[in-house]
């Protein structure tokens, strides 16, 4: 095979530059196709996919993860990413799975910047990409758009929004 027949198995060359016109992600090669849109995570014992233009950069655990007082049991804390405060989410405990527990496989997963808000996700396991439509139907769907705008994901304070004397449960 020539390297322009390869090339054409990816994308065609972009007129006048001479560099590969970007990849349309439905085209396979061979019998791989290139449309996987989503991560396969597990988060406590639940098999979830996480659409990818929501999903930021998939860290290693934090060294130093400071707690936050007063906060809802699912705010596992805080931690510095490159100068950027993120709180990190057990997404677990905050849907009522249980809990997640950090772990030599355990992964933090930031929320895309463009959802502007500095938030990361702790993931038991990483599975690796996936496409929806050929994923077993009993994955859990993450949808990290909807979640930054649930009231009570935003609440993650224990005290009641309208003071600091009444604590709710």
């Amino acid at each position: 095979m020539t390297a322009e027949s390869s090339l054409s198995a990816v994308g065609s060359m972009a007129p006048d530059t001479g560099l590969a016109a970007p990849v349309d992600p439905s085209v396979a090669i061979g019998s791989v196709a290139l449309s996987r849109s989503h991560l396969g995570v597990r988060i406590a014992d639940r098999r979830c996919l996480i659409e990818l233009a929501r999903a930021g950069e998939l860290l290693q655990m934090p060294d130093r993860v400071l707690r936050v007082p007063l906060a809802r049991p699912w705010l596992i804390g805080v931690f510095s990413l490159r100068g950027q405060l993120m709180s990190l989410i057990d997404l677990a405990c905050y849907r009522g799975w249980g809990h997640s527990v950090a772990g030599k496989a355990s992964r933090v997963l930031a929320l895309a910047p463009s959802l502007r808000f500095n938030a990361a996700i702790l993931i038991d396991e990483v599975y690796g990409l996936h496409d929806p439509g050929q994923t077993d139907p009993d994955w859990s769907a993450i949808d990290f758009q909807a979640l930054v705008r649930e009231p009570a994901f935003l609440m993650a304070s224990r005290l009641s929004p309208s003071g600091w004397a009444q604590e709710q449960p």
